[in-house]
């Protein structure tokens, strides 16, 4: 067992290994109820994963939202709709700092489900983790939140 160098995760293969589980995690299952959580997913990964996952702050800022809205907006689907527009138009975007400690569970928590519903709940508390340890980002995002649903 290794380290992953971004999120911390004990796994085979250290970095690799936790790229190849995320491959294998969002192409796993063809059980449609995985996607009430993909993009919780796809995002907390991402945010563990910002030197490999992001290449700009604005990519940082994406996930950020879409992270908050799914935990905190009920996965609204007219911020969901109105992030991609915002963040297109969005300028002088503040540098988005990833924080050194990326929250205490990882990609290794969601894969340890045994059912569908262990799986969801487990990612779900990823996803808190992950939105926890961005916590000085929170009002912020929850701004720009504000300004989507505001157009």
């Amino acid at each position: 067992m290794a380290a992953c160098s971004e999120c911390g995760a004990e796994i085979e293969g250290g970095d690799e290994g936790c790229r190849q589980l995320m491959a294998d995690l969002t192409v796993r299952s063809p059980d449609p109820r995985r996607l009430v959580v993909r993009r919780i997913v796809v995002d907390a990964y991402a945010l563990q994963h910002p030197a490999s996952r992001c290449a700009t702050d604005k990519d940082i800022a994406g996930h950020l939202l879409s992270l908050c809205c799914a935990l905190e907006y009920d996965n609204s689907l007219a911020i969901q709709s109105g992030m991609n527009r915002w963040l297109r138009r969005a300028r002088d975007l503040p540098a988005l700092t990833p924080p050194s400690f990326r929250g205490g569970r990882t990609i290794v928590d969601a894969d340890a489900a045994r059912s569908i519903e262990e799986y969801i709940d487990n990612v779900r508390k990823w996803g808190l983790s992950v939105w926890e340890a961005w916590h000085p980002y929170h009002e912020l995002v929850r701004g720009w939140i504000e300004e989507i649903r505001a157009r």
